[in-house]
């Protein structure tokens, strides 16, 4: 599995070094579209092939995937793939309206790059990084049409991301001094580490680390009040951008408050009750649904005798009604 993984990364990473280097040219379009669909085919094989719904960690804990992780993951891929695919058309002569296309190649795929990290990553620390650097990235694309609007658009979303992941980074930091009259001052605050820890931790200093994460991040999300950068961003930066702050960034924003607030508890035991408890109260609904629907054949009356007769039908063998 580390294997694959290595390679979904390594694939966005090698694109924008090529685009980088190449340029705008549609050399660098077609690479980065074979990098997306590559990184998107590694991630199928990640989530199917290895069974990751149970949980499983790759290279000493660097990685860690598991059912949560791995829907997200297969999301982002997926919107990678497509706006890299799109954008080779988006930015021929005279159809996207990109005016900064010298580096659009190169930006795109660190966005795709960070945003495919984000999921699989173990380490709180580094996933903050990861989602840091989805803010410095998607905010220089906002700005690559190089209008006014756009320019301020991307101020806007900058500062105010920045500031939100700020604060979620102090709830990382309180969340690892929860642990640490437990798990001493110096050891590495991945999922499994504080999960395992989780029944000796200091209950208020996590629920308060779990506020400011999902303050912090939560601003990337798009919540009320923090969401004020979000319809200038969508609406300035060009279109296969505001598709992936859309459909990848705030998967990937809301995957980080998920994996941090389900820090006191296994996570494979959370997906599992989240399934049950969808499970339950579907069956609930239906079972509320027959309850209230009639079971009572419709009446109807004999033009002959005037009198009212019931739809003559069977149930499990069994007349329903018949007439007089």
């Amino acid at each position: 599995m580390a294997v694959w993984l290595l390679i979904m990364l390594a694939l966005p990473l090698a694109a924008a070094a090529a685009g980088a280097a190449i340029g705008d040219r549609p050399v660098s379009g077609w690479l980065s579209a074979v990098a997306a669909v590559g990184s998107f085919a590694a991630a199928l094989v990640v989530v199917f092939a290895y069974h990751v719904v149970r949980g499983r960690d790759a290279l000493d804990s660097v990685f860690f995937l598991d059912g949560l992780s791995g829907v997200f993951l297969i999301a982002v891929a997926f919107v990678y793939a497509v706006v890299a695919l799109y954008s080779v058309g988006y930015l021929l002569p005279g159809i996207g309206h990109v005016r900064l296309r010298r580096w659009y190649w190169a930006l795109l795929n660190l966005f795709g790059l960070a945003l495919l990290a984000t999921p699989v990553i173990a380490n709180l620390g580094v996933l903050w990084v990861a989602v840091e650097l989805t803010t410095v990235v998607s905010a220089l694309l906002v700005t690559s049409e190089g209008s006014d609007q756009s320019l301020e658009a991307g101020w806007k979303y900058i500062v105010i991301g920045s500031a939100g992941l700020a604060v979620g980074l102090l709830g990382i930091v309180v969340i690892y001094a929860a642990g640490v009259p437990t798990l001493g001052d110096h050891y590495t605050p991945t999922y499994n580490t504080l999960a395992h820890a989780a029944p000796h931790l200091n209950g208020s200093l996590v629920r308060a680390g779990f506020a400011f994460v999902l303050v912090g991040f939560g601003t990337k999300v798009g919540l009320v009040p923090m969401h004020a950068w979000l319809p200038d961003a969508h609406s300035e930066g060009p279109s296969p951008i505001s598709a992936m702050l859309s459909g990848a960034l705030l998967a990937a924003a809301l995957y980080a408050v998920l994996t941090s607030g389900s820090s006191r508890t296994p996570r494979s035991s959370t997906w599992a009750s989240f399934r049950s408890a969808s499970g339950s109260a579907v069956r609930s609904r239906r079972t509320e649904r027959s309850s209230t629907c009639s079971c009572t054949p419709p009446v109807r009356r004999s033009r002959s005798s005037g009198r009212a007769t019931s739809s003559v039908g069977t149930r499990h063998g069994r007349p329903v009604g018949s007439g007089e």
